[in-house]
């Protein structure tokens, strides 16, 4: 009887999957111990990536998308949770890491969530009931401060002299990953 693997929801950030070769440096570390689930936070959200442009796709979440991301993906992982009752942890990028956190305040359970670069966690005030793991650059100016940290009862790794897109590199994507695989 072989155990089976734990669920793996993976949410992109800003840019959707389309650019995301990085994501490469996660699937071939993780994949051995979970079963993944891919979202892309635009298609989830319906956000036109057709203007590749920053502004205009946090304007389009901004607008609308975040709350069609948030409801999308309840649907859909609460659908996969009615045959299927694997531990879930989530791992998220960006945008994505505000989505799964929204998502489990509305009723998705997730067992722990690790998000990357997640600036917009800093406007949360309700933690979702699962273990919540926060990795930022030092250099990124909207990661959440330290009065935010100690208010939510968190804390997280700042990674030094690195910005917000610190998770496309493959030497960090690593440490995250041995954390995930070590139950941190």
């Amino acid at each position: 009887y072989m155990q089976k693997k734990r669920r793996l929801v993976i949410l992109s950030d800003l840019w959707g999957w389309e650019r995301a070769d990085w994501l490469t440096y996660y699937l071939d570390q993780l994949q051995g111990v979970y079963d993944i689930t891919c979202y892309d936070s635009c298609s989830l959200g319906n956000v036109s990536t057709t203007d590749r442009n920053e502004a205009a796709l946090h304007a389009q979440f901004m607008d609308g998308g975040l709350e069609t991301a948030v409801s999308r993906l309840f649907e859909l992982e609460s659908a996969i949770a009615s045959y299927d009752n694997r531990l879930v942890d989530v791992l998220a990028f960006s945008i994505g890491g505000t989505i799964a956190w929204k998502a489990c305040l509305s009723g998705l359970e997730a067992h722990r969530m690790f998000a990357l670069s997640s600036t917009r966690l800093r406007y949360e005030t309700v933690m979702p009931a699962a273990g919540i793991y926060l990795y930022y650059g030092e250099t990124d100016p909207y990661k959440p401060d330290e009065v935010w940290m100690r208010q939510m009862n968190l804390s997280c790794r700042i990674f030094p002299e690195t910005g917000h897109l610190l998770y496309r590199e493959s030497i960090f994507a690593s440490q995250v990953c041995r954390d995930i695989l070590n139950g941190v």
